[in-house]
């Protein structure tokens, strides 16, 4: 019986998977790691984590801190982003392990039927 995908055509795609998935898991590590550090130094967070009364701040102060807060909104949207990326690497890669392992397993079972 002829198979309908050679294994060794198909090889090299899920290899790609894998590679790929584990370029998306280092860049979504990355840029998690990068916007955490982002957000421990924003203004915004420091202030919030004091526990400071809002209404004791001069208008000046609440300026700066508005847009600080604007820019930590921001970052946390992009550590959100970062660890979408990072699932979708993972999923890549267990995808192109599974496939990759699954299609060999078959290839070794039709070498050894065919070699019977």
């Amino acid at each position: 019986m002829r198979q309908l995908f050679s294994y060794e055509k198909v090889k090299p795609f899920f290899y790609a998977f894998i590679l790929i998935g584990l370029a998306l898991l280092v860049f979504g590590l990355y840029r998690f790691v990068t916007t955490s550090q982002a957000v421990t130094d924003n203004f915004a967070y420091r202030y919030h984590q004091q526990n400071t009364a809002v209404q004791s701040i001069d208008e000046a102060t609440a300026r700066v801190l508005m847009s600080a807060d604007l820019d930590l909104r921001d970052l946390e949207r992009q550590r959100n982003e970062a660890v979408i990326v990072i699932g979708a690497g993972i999923i890549l890669t267990a995808v192109g392990w599974l496939l990759n392992d699954f299609f060999r397993s078959r290839h070794q079972k039709f070498r050894a039927a065919s070699a019977s």
